[in-house]
């Protein structure tokens, strides 16, 4: 190979190197160091039918304050159902998007981006398959008031899924100040567990 193309060619990689070095600073700059912070650590939440609520006073609802911590670009929750008590462990969201995080390496890595997670990272994060189908609202504090005393209550609709087994969760906004999951059996006859997790992406 002649001189001078061998010459160029190592322009031309060289430039390309320098190009994705440059790109990889500005976009840690823009990003900024993200981190999963747990916000509720992964739980089990048992839930009466609404038969037994209505002759006993058992509850088929309740509902989870949600503190989002400072500096919050977005945050998830993962659930799954079942008809009897299985281990609150087995969802691993903070520790999936611990893994998902550490994951980048430049510009061209397809973890995050410069508002939080990729849309191929989410899809990527797995969720137990459930077996009882629950509601799950996010609320302000004024309808999650409501929705407690059996008022109509407006659901926040980003952090809202209905007619569920299991799912994950993003939510871009609100992403500051406190907010409330509530949590509905709808069935009349059968109670569930909810083994539920909730994680922020947080800019530090």
């Amino acid at each position: 190979m002649p001189t001078k193309i061998k010459i160029n060619i190592m322009k031309k990689i060289i430039i390309t190197l320098i190009a994705i070095v440059i790109c990889d600073i500005t976009f840690a700059q823009t990003t900024g160091t993200l981190k999963a912070v747990t916000i509720i650590e992964a739980r089990t939440v048992h839930l009466h039918s609404k038969n037994k609520e209505s002759f006993s006073g058992q509850k088929s609802t309740t509902t989870i304050p949600i503190e989002i911590p400072n500096n919050t670009v977005e945050w998830y929750y993962s659930f799954t159902t079942s008809g009897s008590a299985i281990s609150a462990n087995n969802l691993k969201l903070a520790a999936q998007l611990i893994v998902l995080l550490a994951s980048k390496t430049n510009i061209a890595g397809t973890a995050i981006s410069a508002t939080g997670l990729t849309d191929k990272a989410i899809n990527s994060i797995t969720v137990p398959e459930g077996s009882h189908a629950v509601d799950i609202y996010l609320f302000d504090a004024t309808n999650c008031n409501n929705f407690r005393t059996g008022i109509q209550a407006n659901a926040i609709p980003s952090g809202t899924v209905e007619t569920t087994k299991n799912a994950k969760v993003k939510i871009k906004n609100p992403i500051s100040g406190t907010y409330y999951l509530g949590l509905n059996n709808p069935a009349s006859m059968y109670a569930v567990d909810i083994n539920i997790e909730v994680v922020a992406i947080v800019k530090e």
